[in-house]
């Protein structure tokens, strides 16, 4: 018997996209349009990886946030 594959797959929209569209934008909306996905999608990438939206929106830059989190991460 031979399966089929269900529903949409997976979008795997990398983390700096995200962050750096976020930043532009200044709205979760507007970047979502941008990469093709929910604004619900957005958060939930965010809350994975133990950002806030306001952590984004306050950032200097998009590399320090996520240097920082990678720095987190390893620890």
């Amino acid at each position: 018997m031979k399966q089929t594959l269900r529903g949409r797959p997976r979008l795997n929209v990398p983390l700096e996209q995200i962050v750096e569209s976020i930043h532009r934008h200044r709205k979760v909306i507007a970047a979502a349009r941008e990469l093709g996905c929910s604004d619900a999608y957005i958060h939930v990438r965010l809350k994975e990886t133990g950002l806030t939206l306001r952590e984004v929106l306050a950032a200097d830059s998009v590399e320090a946030l996520l240097h920082g989190q990678v720095e987190e991460s390893v620890q």
